[in-house]
């Protein structure tokens, strides 16, 4: 064992496979993208129980249940199915069906997450700025984005990391010339490489050890913050006593 060999591997890995963490990130930033625009939607409509949340269970249910492969394969039978050449473009040059089946995939994690923050904005301020006469969107952003940013921004985080170490969902569907580094990492096991796969390993290692940190560091402003603001806000309750 050799700690130059070592350092060596790590600082080479990340130019050596530049390519397959650029399009790791960008299949999994744009499905943890398409992920929020149907997450936020379905628990903000169902943010009051009963019938409302019907959808966004159901949502929830479906994709957590279906395998990635199956995933996968339902997408290359309905390219196949409608048979028309802009999709097979598609398909074959741009990487549109990786980010949706991923998009699939990760939903669920996304919604659990958004939930729980949309379950925390009060009915009372919801209804104070619908007699104020606030619009739809300023309800949306003021009461719910912006105020809970950290969390939302945990929440991307870990959506964002669930897509990065996805093999299954995307390794049937990726177009040619496009590798992720959880297909590199399948491809290097079994040809036997062991030094380019150890340095995507401890880099990857790395990355998601960074991506816990941000989330950590997120949830802990978020706390923080929370407690501030309910500590002024006693403060506010005193003086007008």
């Amino acid at each position: 064992w050799s700690v130059v060999q070592f350092l060596q591997v790590v600082v080479e890995t990340p130019a050596k496979f530049a390519s397959d963490f650029l399009w790791t990130g960008a299949i999994s930033g744009s499905a943890t993208l398409i992920c929020f625009l149907v997450a936020l939607p379905l628990a903000w409509f169902g943010r009051c129980g009963g019938w409302r949340s019907v959808p966004a269970l159901l949502v929830a249910a479906v994709t957590m249940v279906i395998p990635g492969p199956l995933i996968g394969l339902w997408a290359i039978w309905c390219v196949e199915w409608i048979n028309l050449r802009p999709l097979f473009w598609l398909y074959d040059k741009t990487i549109l069906l990786p980010v949706l089946c991923l998009a699939v995939r990760c939903v669920p994690v996304c919604l659990l997450l958004t939930w729980i923050h949309v379950q925390a904005v009060a009915q009372v301020l919801i209804d104070q700025a619908v007699l104020e006469g606030a619009s739809r969107w300023r309800i949306f952003w003021h009461l719910l984005v912006w105020p809970r940013r950290a969390g939302l921004g945990v929440a991307a985080l870990v959506t964002f990391a669930v897509g990065m170490g996805d093999l299954a969902t995307t390794i049937l569907v990726l177009p040619p010339g496009v590798t992720t580094v959880a297909f590199r990492v399948f491809d290097l096991v079994h040809y036997g490489v062991r030094y380019e796969l150890a340095g995507l390993g401890l880099t990857s290692g790395l990355l998601f050890f960074f991506v816990g940190v941000a989330v950590w560091q997120l949830a802990l402003w978020r706390r923080v913050r929370g407690s501030l603001d309910a500590t002024a806000s006693i403060g506010e309750h005193r003086e007008k006593m």
